[in-house]
């Protein structure tokens, strides 16, 4: 049989392999409850983000819903003036329809009238040229008529004489 201090040197012996045993696993729980107490944490901030990214989502359908009345709207105000932009388009098809017969119709009174002016251009002419012999014709007579009135004075003049002398 072993003494005492033999048995207490034996039981030291197997006690610490024990002791570092349970100290290792102390130190193992506490790095678990650390690991615990993180992956709480980091869950707690994830909680918050996903509710915050909640409350975008909202948000963001909230605002796809506005935008999506508000492009509604923005179709119908368009489809309303296209529709009056396509009446606008016939009317201004008619009104360049009829602005090309009035041009065509001015056209032809255009040349209708480039016409006249080129026959009144030759007539203003023949009748410069009548006016010019008229003139002639006048100058002549007008020296006729003073020679006939010269004349008319003087046999007026020899016939005042003539019952004198007889």
């Amino acid at each position: 049989m072993l003494s005492h201090e033999e048995r207490l040197a034996a039981l030291e012996r197997t006690m610490l392999p024990r002791v570092e045993f349970i100290n290792a696993m102390n130190k193992f729980t506490l790095q678990q409850a650390q690991d615990a107490s993180n992956t709480s944490h980091e869950l707690t901030m994830l909680l918050g983000m996903v509710d915050s990214q909640n409350k975008d989502i909202r948000t963001i359908k909230e605002d796809a819903s506005t935008i999506k009345e508000t492009l509604n709207g923005h179709t119908s105000t368009l489809s309303e003036h296209t529709s009056m932009l396509y009446g606008h388009t016939f009317t201004l098809n008619s009104h360049t329809s009829m602005l090309n017969e009035h041009t065509t119709l001015l056209n032809e009174h255009t040349a209708l009238l480039n016409s006249h002016t080129s026959m009144l251009n030759e007539h203003t002419t023949l009748l410069n040229r009548h006016t010019a012999l008229l003139n002639g014709h006048t100058s002549t007579l007008n020296e006729h008529t003073a020679l006939l009135k010269e004349q008319t004075s003087l046999l007026i003049q020899i016939l005042a004489r003539l019952p004198e002398k007889l």
